[in-house]
């Protein structure tokens, strides 16, 4: 089929390669506070600055600058209170203030909005993030997207809790994730569970919503596909294989 029809002429391979990156940065980020919030440790989430487009903010915001206040009202790290911000600086016709913090320092600053695109903006993209009370490196390359998730928050847990979570089973799988443990569908299910029966993979966790897709792929019969639809039910099904007890697995079937 045509490129275009994925990847459409205005779009270039660049920017394509910033949005992956950008997705597995969040998903890293995302993964962190599921696996934290499955194992009730606490941590704070924020709304800060993700990247800065153009002027006014440019040269004064940098990116992760955490928001404290605005105009005056005290900033809340709720995707609500996200879109209230947003809303407020498009109709603003006054100087816009910020309290704002940055490598443990507090800082004022003080944004005209500007009219870009037909809407009022200050020229930065704002976006919920967290504050752990850790830091979690990861040390992946040449992968982009949303998709690694919930093996990512599978990783962090194992990493926090004692022993190998495994059992030295090959467990591969997908699956993108919300903070609250959430799995939700990825695309291109069907190649990662090729992927994954080729590098010799005994058991494949898909989100619920894509087993059929995967229950297609080439080489699946070599594989045991775990239908998997939160964060707690994936580390459920690893602990169960690690024990031996695969009868507690919920499994694929071609009707999910």
């Amino acid at each position: 089929i045509p490129t275009e029809a994925y990847y459409p002429l205005t779009i270039t391979s660049q920017a394509v390669s910033a949005q992956n990156e950008m997705q597995m940065m969040s998903s890293q980020e995302t993964a962190t506070a599921a696996a934290l919030h499955e194992l009730g440790i606490d941590y704070k989430t924020v709304i800060a600055v993700g990247s800065v487009t153009q002027e006014p903010a440019k040269g004064v915001l940098q990116p992760e600058d955490v928001l404290l206040s605005v105009n005056g009202i005290e900033v809340t790290g709720t995707q609500k209170h996200l879109a209230q911000i947003v809303q407020s600086i498009q109709k603003s016709t006054e100087p816009v203030e910020l309290v704002i913090e940055r490598d443990s320092q507090v800082r004022q600053v003080s944004l005209m909005p500007r009219t870009i695109d037909g809407k009022r903006r200050i020229g930065v993209v704002l976006g919920l993030t967290y504050k752990f009370p850790f830091d979690v490196d990861f040390h992946v390359s040449d992968i982009g997207g949303p998709s690694a998730g919930t093996i990512f928050a599978l990783a962090i847990i194992d990493e926090l809790t004692p022993g190998a979570m495994t059992g030295n089973k090959h467990i591969a799988g997908t699956g993108a994730i919300e903070p609250d443990g959430t799995v939700l569908p990825i695309g291109g299910g069907r190649q990662k569970a090729i992927a994954a029966a080729q590098a010799g993979a005994e058991y494949f966790l898909s989100p619920v919503q894509n087993c059929a897709e995967v229950l297609s792929a080439d080489g699946i019969e070599n594989m045991t596909v775990v239908s998997i639809s939160t964060l707690d039910e994936a580390r459920r099904a690893v602990d169960a294989i690690a024990e031996g007890n695969t009868e507690a697995v919920p499994l694929c079937t071609s009707k999910t």
